[in-house]
């Protein structure tokens, strides 16, 4: 699951009961990352959503930078707008902190994390809008969830309800993603014994580099440095070459 940045500053939001009468519970706290975890465990909520914003008690602090792309027709360009978003940030505007998530149903989202602009109104917001919108000709932008500062977004890791699908994490550059040795251990664990070809190191290449848009080189000498460091252990079998987690 995303390790939330500033998790003592958030507000969170669950949907909670069933998926035919789903009720929002909002304005929950969390201190630390660890209770926030226990609680999804325990309660099982149907989504899970955490605020671009800010807080210092009640008062509004500042907020992300966050950019909706959704499109039912058309979720290919949904998410070359998304990409596009994401190099625009980090060229145009010179960020440092970027993500860009997958929402487990129609659309991505694109968040910036920076200090720096945490204090852009609502306005300042909505030209930045303008300006994707008329210079690189974005299309699927939802400008008025874009521009809200009190938005809720959904966790990266957790499931969308609707479609049973993960939220998940295409490319980010924020330090707080989800370490490569982590990605590595978490998918040999999701692909043991389902492979037959012996194609293991192929595989978690494949998955983590589509999936978190980590070059694929550096996943495979991650992977040859592991094995090298006995974290790993590659063998093999009459049906081919394995790599397991010691």
């Amino acid at each position: 699951m995303e390790k939330i940045k500033e998790i003592e500053k958030r507000e969170f939001g669950f949907f909670v009961g069933s998926r035919e009468n789903p009720v929002m519970v909002r304005k929950k706290r969390f201190r630390t990352q660890e209770d926030l975890e226990n609680f999804i465990r325990t309660h099982n909520p149907l989504d899970c959503f955490v605020s671009v914003a800010y807080y210092d008690g009640d008062e509004w602090i500042g907020a992300d930078l966050f950019f909706d792309l959704d499109s039912k027709e058309n979720t290919t360009l949904a998410r070359a707008d998304a990409e596009t978003i994401y190099e625009v940030l980090l060229d145009d505007f010179g960020l440092k902190e970027v993500a860009m998530n997958f929402s487990g149903s129609k659309g991505y989202h694109v968040i910036a994390t920076d200090e720096v602009i945490r204090e852009l109104t609502t306005r300042d917001r909505r030209e930045i809008c303008d300006y994707l919108i008329g210079k690189y000709k974005v299309e699927t932008l939802d400008t008025k969830a874009s521009i809200d500062v009190k938005r809720l977004r959904r966790i990266e890791g957790t499931i969308n309800s609707k479609s049973g699908k993960l939220c998940k994490a295409i490319k980010s550059t924020i330090a707080t993603a989800t370490p490569l040795d982590d990605l590595i251990y978490k998918h040999i664990a999701e692909i043991e014994g389902v492979d037959k070809r012996g194609r293991y190191v192929f595989l978690l290449v494949k998955i983590i580099s589509e999936n978190y848009g980590i070059d694929a080189n550096t996943i495979q000498q991650r992977i040859e440095e592991l094995i090298r460091e006995n974290k790993l252990i590659l063998y093999t079998d009459e049906t081919g070459e394995y790599v397991r987690r010691r």
